[in-house]
């Protein structure tokens, strides 16, 4: 024979079951709110997000004036000639 639950049993777990939907919906509410206030924050979640469902952005830079600026942004300290001589020492 199947053991009969309590009232005060039922009531429990329907008020731990609502106590979990509740704290679930203002988890995913400060997360939105967050999310507005804080992007810069954030953005690295976005990023994630993101990268995980393929979506990639891009700019063309093509046309930019370049002219007079210095692109080499990891320049080494040597050049091939140098390197040899500080092989050799």
């Amino acid at each position: 024979m199947a053991k009969k639950i309590s009232t005060a049993r039922k009531v429990g777990r329907v008020i731990k079951s609502v106590l979990k939907v509740a704290v679930a919906i203002v988890l995913v509410a400060v997360l939105g709110v967050a999310n507005l206030v804080l992007p810069g924050v954030l953005s690295s979640v976005g990023r994630m997000a993101n990268n995980i469902l393929g979506y990639e952005q891009h700019w063309d830079s093509s046309k930019a004036n370049t002219d007079g600026l210095d692109l080499q942004y990891s320049k080494a300290d040597y050049t091939a000639d140098t390197i040899k001589d500080a092989q050799k020492a």
